[in-house]
């Protein structure tokens, strides 16, 4: 499911003349949704997770996917090392955090656990969805700069269309950690 829909870009973007949902819906949405995962290291989609995280680093785990936000509330990060349960995990969008004084020993593949990340329309930050919207209504809008890149030979690219403003839209919402 998508963050944003056909009608709240068309409502943004003031948009009065007739263009196709679909192309909004199943072309635009997704490739400005695919370039802002890219752009964030983050998934806008909600999705359950079953993980082997590579290095414990300390006193925290970096989950490959994020932002997370649940835990499986019957599951807790299991050591194979230890084969050992931890329990009392706290998180936050990038990180997993053990309270106690046990740190998270390195080791390749060595924790295990189940998480949910990625968001859904209801909680994705403003900000990300301020951004989807600019860089839509920037593709219906400004079809002449697509043939203009077509015809230089560069394609249509989301980069080209995310100027400073919408960069700086996402700039707050960065996702990429120390292991990626």
């Amino acid at each position: 499911m998508s963050i944003i829909t056909a009608t709240q870009v068309k409502n943004f973007g003031n948009i009065d003349f007739d263009t196709s949902d679909s192309i909004i819906t199943d072309i635009l949405i997704p490739g400005a949704e695919a370039w802002v995962e890219s752009h964030l290291d983050c998934k806008l989609s909600v999705q359950s997770i079953s993980a082997e995280i590579v290095d414990g680093f300390g006193f925290s785990l970096w989950p490959k996917v994020k932002p997370i936000t649940a835990l499986a509330t019957d599951t807790a990060v299991y050591d194979s090392w230890t084969a050992e349960y931890v329990t009392g995990i706290l998180f936050t969008t990038t990180r997993l955090y053990q309270p106690k004084e046990v740190h998270f020993n390195a080791g390749a593949k060595r924790f295990s656990l189940t998480y949910t990340a990625g968001y859904s329309t209801d909680t994705c930050p403003i900000n990300i969805k301020m951004a989807l919207l600019m860089l839509v209504n920037r593709a219906l809008l400004n079809p002449s700069a697509k043939s203009r890149q077509a015809a230089n030979g560069f394609g249509f690219s989301w980069e080209n269309l995310a100027n400073t403003d919408i960069i700086s839209l996402l700039e707050n919402e960065t996702f990429k950690g120390v292991l990626d």
